[in-house]
């Protein structure tokens, strides 16, 4: 199946054979709104005189979501800013471009000449994939072939890529994150309040918590969307609302992305509750936003086995796993490393141990998890700054 799927990507490598190569075209290509290939685009957009084109991949993406984000995508960047990566305007403009973008999406070609594919990966350690994944895909051995630089934030997580996808060392920059100037300055929090009110949400609770858990897998390595909601569905006990509502707390629900494919229990979570809202990533991407625009709104997240928490780290506020399913998930999604050395904070197994562990960290004034915060924070993200981190990462790795 290599073979043949190698031998495919060849062929769509001839036409960047003999395309010459435009010092001033810039492609981006993701699936994601409001991640890091996103904020590249925005920033090289609105900052600079760069042809830049954002070249649409439709998956995960609903047909009629993707209306909205094309609309929208075109309203505030223009008509010839956005085009889909599968037409003869999106090929041509791949094929010209000297610099492509991308956070997770494996490139159409390898690099040819002054070409240079950068991959701004989304993730940090978490569930196993590539090559430390049992069931590998076979877009896992192209990241080699197609992947000029791949930035990173620290020399730790380098090495977890290296082992993930085979990369060479050589490949890595070691730099900040586009998704940090949602975090880091001043204004964010202020920002991220205003992206919540333009969902609907009320901010006007004492106290707003994320809770943001990952999917599940089946002992085939698929999607399991009965486990999954089954983990969400406690979230919204009476016992935790009742918690909520005595406290003046606002629990904000968002399941991972790759959910969305599941309506049927999606819709389950749509009923109206008292101090309980939910949101996928449909109100996020319709209004040209990411799951980190939102962070800095939040006095505390809660999560299990994803990576969110690291950007959160970066504002220092507590985090809490939620791992009632702690042996199984971990056997059935494999972790890179050791969980409770590399997530800062208090690990719960029962509704009951969850309102506890938000009481404690919202409402004590001791927080022993402080120090490890940060610890971990140094470790996972060395390289992070107050503002301005898409312009460092793209002198970092040569493009200004």
């Amino acid at each position: 199946m290599f073979i043949s799927h190698h031998i495919k990507r060849e062929l769509v490598n001839i036409p960047n054979r003999f395309l010459p190569k435009r010092s001033d075209a810039v492609s981006v290509i993701t699936p994601r709104i409001g991640d890091n290939a996103f904020y590249v685009f925005d920033y090289l957009s609105t900052s600079t005189d760069y042809d830049v084109k954002f070249l649409f991949v439709q998956w995960p993406m609903p047909s009629k979501l993707m209306t909205t984000v094309l609309e929208n995508m075109k309203t505030k960047y223009g008509e010839d800013k956005v085009l889909f990566l599968r037409s003869s305007r999106g090929l041509k403009h791949y094929y010209s471009s000297s610099w492509v973008f991308s956070d997770g999406y494996v490139a159409v070609t390898k690099p040819l000449g002054n070409q240079k594919v950068v991959q701004l990966w989304h993730g940090y350690i978490g569930k196993r994939i590539g090559y430390l994944n049992p069931s590998t895909p076979d877009e896992t051995s192209l990241f080699r072939w197609t992947t000029s630089v791949f930035t990173t934030q620290s020399s730790f997580l380098a090495l977890q890529f290296i082992a993930e996808f085979g990369l060479s060392p050589n490949s890595f920059v070691l730099t900040s994150s586009p998704r940090f100037d949602l975090i880091l300055p001043k204004q964010s929090k202020d920002r991220a309040f205003n992206a919540l009110s333009s969902m609907g949400i009320d901010t006007s609770y004492k106290h707003l918590v994320l809770a943001a858990p990952t999917f599940r897998r089946d002992r085939m390595n698929n999607v399991d969307p009965h486990s999954s909601f089954n983990i969400i569905s406690h979230y919204l006990s009476e016992d935790v609302e009742k918690f909520l509502v005595e406290n003046d707390i606002l629990l904000v629900l968002k399941p991972h992305q790759t959910l969305t494919k599941y309506p049927e229990y999606l819709n389950k979570l749509s009923k109206e509750r008292e101090n309980i809202v939910f949101i996928d990533n449909s109100m996020l991407y319709s209004n040209l936003l990411g799951i980190t625009n939102i962070l800095p709104a939040f006095d505390a997240l809660i999560t299990d086995y994803s990576s969110v928490f690291v950007d959160y780290l970066l504002l220092n506020r507590p985090v809490i796993f939620y791992v009632p399913d702690y042996e199984d998930a971990i056997k059935s999604l494999g972790y890179t490393v050791n969980f409770d050395t590399y997530t800062p904070g208090p690990k719960v197994k029962t509704v009951n141990e969850l309102i506890s562990a938000i009481e404690a960290v919202l409402f004590s004034e001791k927080d022993p998890y402080l120090e490890k915060r940060k610890c971990i924070r140094d470790v996972l993200i060395e390289k992070w700054y107050p503002e301005d981190n898409t312009k460092i990462l793209l002198k970092d790795i040569g493009f200004l």
